[in-house]
């Protein structure tokens, strides 16, 4: 069995194994969120420009989680997009990388049964030979 035919044949499996991690990761990020949010009940005024804007795109990493929930391409992307401008900007690169891969497990489960549900629906797999197509000899 292809990788593409696994994919496919358990792709229902996989999106709620995503679900599943989503939800995980509304808990996991959202207590570090709600543990910021000290930073504005310091009573010293606003923090500064950066600690706002990591703290909203925080806030839109899990809201991407929360979408994901109910539309998986939608929230796929807010999480990309999010977790990819919030570590990669905030975070040193080598934990940013990590911390990455770990807050795009959803999006990246996603992709992977649209990637291989295509080409299962088509017939044809990546390396495949164009078949239909007649070639001039």
């Amino acid at each position: 069995m292809k990788i593409d035919e696994f994919v496919t044949r358990h792709s229902d499996r996989i999106l709620i194994a995503g679900k599943v991690f989503s939800v995980f990761l509304v808990f996991f990020w959202g207590a570090f969120f709600l543990e910021h949010l000290s930073w504005f009940t310091t009573g010293k005024g606003l923090p500064p420009l950066s600690v706002i804007l990591s703290f909203i795109l925080h806030g839109v990493l899990l809201t991407g989680y929360i979408a994901y929930l109910f539309k998986c391409k939608f929230g796929s992307y807010i999480i990309l997009i999010a977790a990819a401008l919030f570590f990669f900007a905030i975070v040193p690169i080598v934990n940013a990388l990590i911390f990455f891969l770990i807050s795009a497990v959803p999006a990246l489960l996603w992709f992977s049964v649209e990637y291989a549900g295509r080409f299962h629906k088509k017939g044809d797999h990546p390396g495949k030979p164009d078949d239909h197509k007649s070639v001039p000899v």
